[in-house]
């Protein structure tokens, strides 16, 4: 199989499940370590459990208390002393993270996910841990202290989320590379997002342009990739990531017209959406990427779309950088981007 047929083959695998950056593999010997300390989330244990770190960010009161309760309940005997983890997950940058759940599916880490895995640990059970948490005594405003606590584990000193600050000179981009790099700016989309403009797949001087082509409709893959593509956008530097464009293409016009300007912005804010009803355009479009795609209506009336699920990087001469299939990590694709953006910008 060549790189170009591996563009399609790989992403039209509509259900892909991913192993999780710095999984942890749990064995017997932590169910002992547990049972020996004879704590748990919720219990009275502060004669036995380090007590929560000081913050370098000035804490609201809530996530003050918060702080007090993970000391004197025995979060840390979990989660570590510093909560960046131990027999339980970490809690550094789990707040607005994506967790993947032991049936397979993801899930945003906000606050309601985040109240439901402390009121009720047994509901979604994390896929990268397979010890339960056992259920606490806690209140539900003492679970919403703890929750604010955790949301401040993910940011810096100015309140910022953390974001990547340098990438090793030797490291090899996580996305495919196509040599020679395809051209992918000769046929221009009609934009959904600003009215008689139409959408080049070309970035700006010196920034980045990631390309996406999928549906609103989409059960599983399109928001789970936007929302990755969300996380990686955030954990840029500003200035790199005023570099990046988006632009998410809709392989399903007939459904989706009028609705995907207002869905890709739910992900990325200053995101463009583009889409048009002209099959042979939208072929023309899609063809440079390697994109392949088909929208089928059965005898039930019921609507089949399949589709490839990669997401592309373009430079400012609208040459396809590289593609990023399903399942890459929202760490994998901002080092990525860090990596082109400095090449860029050289």
């Amino acid at each position: 199989m060549n790189v170009g047929n591996c563009f399609r083959a790989a992403g039209d695998r509509h259900r892909v499940k991913r192993s999780t950056l710095n999984r942890v593999t749990l064995a017997t010997a932590s169910t002992v370590a547990l049972a020996l300390l004879g704590v748990s989330c919720g219990s009275d244990a502060t004669d036995t459990v380090p007590s929560a770190p000081e913050s370098d960010v000035d804490l609201s009161a809530a996530a003050e208390r918060g702080r007090e309760l993970a000391s004197s309940k025995g979060c840390s005997g979990c989660h570590g002393s510093d909560f960046s983890g131990s027999t339980g997950p970490t809690w550094i940058g789990l707040a607005g993270s994506e967790v993947e759940l032991n049936d397979g599916s993801f899930v945003l880490a906000d606050d309601l996910y985040l109240a439901r895995a402390i009121g009720d640990p047994s509901a979604e059970r994390r896929a990268d841990y397979s010890l339960q948490m056992p259920k606490n005594n806690l209140s539900d405003s003492e679970v919403a202290d703890v929750v604010e606590y955790i949301k401040s584990l993910g940011l810096t000193s100015d309140g910022d989320t953390q974001q990547l600050q340098e990438v090793p000179a030797d490291r090899v981009l996580a996305g495919i590379v196509r040599e020679p790099a395809p051209q992918v700016d000769q046929t221009a989309i009609p934009s959904l997002s600003v009215e008689g403009e139409t959408v080049e797949f070309r970035a700006l001087a010196d920034g980045l342009q990631v390309v996406y082509f999928g549906y609103t409709n989409c059960p599983d893959v399109c928001p789970t990739t936007m929302f990755d593509l969300t996380v990686a956008l955030r954990l840029l530097p500003d200035e790199m990531d005023d570099r990046v464009d988006t632009v998410m293409v809709t392989i399903d016009p007939d459904r989706d017209l009028d609705l995907l300007a207002g869905y890709v912005t739910s992900f990325v804010p200053d995101a463009v959406a583009a889409g048009t009803l002209d099959p042979s355009l939208l072929e023309e479009a899609a063809e440079p990427f390697g994109v392949s795609y088909g929208v089928t209506v059965l005898e039930d009336g019921e609507i089949e779309v399949v589709h490839s699920g990669f997401l592309y990087v373009v430079n400012d001469m609208g040459e396809l950088l590289l593609a990023w299939p399903f399942g890459t990590t929202s760490e994998e694709m901002a080092a990525d981007m860090f990596q082109l953006l400095e090449r860029e910008a050289q």
